[in-house]
């Protein structure tokens, strides 16, 4: 893992990486982001253009970081409502927070303008893209032996999670991502033209 890129996730996502108490997933995130970063031709997470897509529901202004750390958060406290309310329903706020912050793991990838500039130019040959993020995110997850409860959330966030059943740590993972995006659509955060 390159200690520089290391670094950086670490600075960049300080506050919510501390919402984790196991070590050992805390450090495997990290890595997940390093590792996915080291494939794509990106150094730090904030290099990521703040979309939910490519040049699709583009922030004003913001990065991927601000987007990770909001549906982290808005995760965290859609789980403590219900728990609030309802508490016997069974949340691992380890695997949900890990979850929300790896959600798009797989987007340098996608993001990667080397990467599109090939998949146009032949999408019949490998697809454009090959896979979503979710799909090459939740492949990141398990080579790093990730728990596979967090890989199922990152593979599921998206549309994918339409043809399974998530789990309620997947569930609420979904919809903070999904509100997400909406509010800040309607609120004027996202520019017009890309959605």
């Amino acid at each position: 893992m390159d200690a520089k890129i290391k670094g950086s996730i670490e600075k960049e996502l300080l506050e919510e990486l501390g919402l984790i108490k196991d070590v050992e997933l805390k450090s495997k995130v990290v890595k997940a982001w390093s590792e996915s970063l080291m494939d794509s031709n990106f150094t730090s997470i904030s290099e990521l253009q703040g979309s939910g897509g490519l040049d699709f529901l583009v922030l004003k202004n913001g990065t991927q970081v601000d987007h990770l750390r909001a549906v982290t958060r808005i995760s965290y406290a859609l789980a403590k409502g219900f728990q609030s309310i309802y508490s016997d329903i069974k949340i691992d706020y380890d695997v949900l927070v890990a979850g929300a912050l790896l959600h798009d793991v797989g987007k340098p990838r996608e993001y990667n303008r080397q990467n599109q500039d090939k998949w146009k130019n032949s999408p019949y040959k490998q697809g454009n893209p090959p896979a979503r993020h979710s799909v090459h995110g939740y492949h990141i997850c398990l080579s790093l032996d990730l728990p596979l409860k967090v890989a199922h959330i990152v593979g599921s966030h998206s549309k994918e999670g339409e043809f399974i059943q998530r789990s309620v740590e997947a569930i609420i993972v979904h919809y903070a991502d999904h509100i997400y995006w909406q509010i800040l659509k309607v609120c004027g955060y996202v520019k017009e033209d890309t959605y």
